[in-house]
């Protein structure tokens, strides 16, 4: 059987594959899953970040975002894990994109990474006033135009 080489702990990719199966994210089409990202972001207006636990100079300091954060926060890749299959040692590793991500580890299904890397981005390298103009600019890039509006104007009537 195939198995990650990675020099994090690997899974057995065929036992993976059959594991996600299980994951909503597989059946979700491209516009559900930024449907589902951006309304997250947008309701939950606030990073899911770790507190400052080192000894850095304040202006140095730099809090890691993670998946499951301080008050049931998430990032934008976080509502894609499932309770279930959450792990601790997921936190401080991408999604996707580099040999130790989630994906490269086995941890998480391949189905929409590149997007859900772009929506972690967003997350992680802006603060949540920018959010909107960002989403915005993924929507065009990806032809959500419409989807966006929808989730803008919920978001905008429930505030």
């Amino acid at each position: 059987m195939e198995t990650n080489t990675s020099d994090s702990p690997a899974l057995p990719i065929a036992d993976t594959v059959d594991a996600f199966a299980s994951w909503p994210l597989v059946s979700m089409t491209e516009e559900e899953v930024f449907e589902t990202a951006a309304r997250h972001l947008l309701t939950q207006n606030e990073k899911s970040r770790a507190e400052f636990h080192d000894c850095a100079p304040p202006d140095q300091q730099s809090p890691a975002c993670l998946y499951r954060g301080p008050r049931d926060l998430k990032c934008a890749a976080g509502p894609f894990i499932p309770d279930e299959f959450y792990k601790p040692e997921m936190e401080g590793e991408v999604w996707a994109g580099n040999d130790k991500s989630l994906l490269s580890r086995g941890l998480v299904p391949d189905k929409h990474a590149n997007l859900i890397r772009q929506l972690q981005i967003i997350h992680d390298a802006n603060r949540p006033s920018q959010w909107r103009s960002e989403l915005a600019d993924l929507a065009d890039e990806n032809g959500f135009e419409e989807i966006w509006e929808k989730v803008r104007s919920e978001i905008k009537a429930n505030r």
